[in-house]
């Protein structure tokens, strides 16, 4: 019953799902980390205090542009590009 569950529901395969899990916790830990070196780097350089709307910020993009460079070293490229094309027709739908 539990496999043709899965069948049905079109789950991706075990490896497929900790390769994800992989590249997810490879990239939170990274994107946090990236951060700071960054944050430190404007605030000693540019002289520059980030406040936490910009630390957010920083942080969404940074895992934005990580997540896609993770995927690409993992091979699930592809597979990620469509979901965010599959993302930005919904957010369109929205928009309209």
């Amino acid at each position: 019953m539990l496999k043709s569950s899965l069948q049905k529901l079109r789950l991706m395969p075990k490896l497929r799902i900790a390769k994800f899990l992989i590249i997810f916790t490879l990239t939170g830990s990274s994107s946090v980390f990236v951060s700071d070196v960054m944050a430190d780097f404007i605030k000693t350089d540019l002289s520059y205090e980030m406040n936490a709307l910009e630390r957010i910020v920083l942080i969404s993009l940074l895992y934005q542009f990580l997540l896609l460079l993770f995927c690409f070293v993992f091979g699930e490229l592809p597979y990620v590009i469509e979901k965010f094309r599959k993302m930005a027709q919904l957010f369109r739908r929205f928009k309209n």
